[in-house]
């Protein structure tokens, strides 16, 4: 993976846009596509899922895996997490 500075403006058509995001929009759609044939999750739950992953540096809480992912094994969790790095390594940094 590339590594990433600040973000840096990109002016398009409609405006400008950051290269950090031009970068995040495949990756999400990578991690969601694994998601969704691993776990077949729903939109809504790969959104919090990872809304959760980048509030918590990679992680997900306790309390997000006893609650909302309870339906997730340890070893899933980690996997999700261990991906989740992989793809995103400039976030929690």
């Amino acid at each position: 993976l590339l590594p990433l500075k600040a973000p840096t403006p990109v002016a398009t058509a409609s405006g400008t846009i950051c290269q950090e995001r031009l970068i995040f929009v495949p990756l999400y759609s990578k991690l969601k596509n694994y998601l969704d044939d691993i776990f077949q999750m729903p939109d809504s739950m790969v959104a919090l899922l990872m809304r959760f992953l980048e509030q918590n540096n990679g992680k997900l809480s306790k309390r997000a895996c006893e609650k909302e992912f309870s339906m997730l094994t340890m070893e899933e969790v980690q996997d999700i997490e261990r991906r989740y790095k992989d793809l995103f390594p400039f976030h929690g940094k």
